[in-house]
């Protein structure tokens, strides 16, 4: 095969190949739409739904709500993080209290099907702790240092996000 026929022969099956990723984005971005959709109608139900238990029960619900709507906000992976620990981050920006225990931490992990095993959110907490992200305020309990950088951009990323989904 000459060198222009080999090249006509790259070209055309590279274009073949761009138009298949172009229609593989096309359905992907359908389904996130409708995964949106689905998700927003859940969240409505599930509110809904909260508010007819009794006080104890709604406040246990809700909290369990929101420490799952905290790790939805995960931003995108950063290189080399791990799917857990970037869900660490998201709950932590996400988190509404000043402090977190590492319990919560550990039972939104396993809720999210991240299931890390029980020392595993004591021990995330105390590797951020040494990065400034958190500072250890009593047993088992960490403040959350809201001005840290990496929070403040997810929480950032997050609104951001938040506000194209609506």
């Amino acid at each position: 095969m000459p060198h222009g026929e080999r090249l006509e022969s790259a070209v055309t099956a590279m274009l073949d190949e761009l138009r298949a990723e172009q229609n593989r984005e096309g359905e992907l971005g359908c389904e996130l739409i409708e995964s949106r959709h689905r998700r927003r109608e859940l969240l409505r139900s599930l509110s809904i739904l909260i508010k007819t238990f009794p006080e104890a029960d709604r406040r246990r619900h809700a909290k369990r709500l929101e420490r799952v709507e905290a790790l939805h906000r995960a931003p995108r992976r950063r290189p080399g993080a791990s799917e857990r620990s970037e869900a660490v981050l998201a709950f932590l920006a996400g988190y509404p209290g000043d402090e977190v225990r590492a319990a919560e931490l550990g039972q939104a992990l396993a809720e999210a099907g991240l299931d890390p095993g029980r020392a595993y959110a004591a021990q995330a907490l105390h590797r951020l702790g040494r990065q400034g992200l958190v500072a250890r305020v009593g047993q088992g309990r960490y403040r959350i240092s809201r001005q840290h950088p990496e929070l403040v951009a997810l929480r950032r990323r997050a609104l951001e996000e938040g506000g194209r989904e609506g």
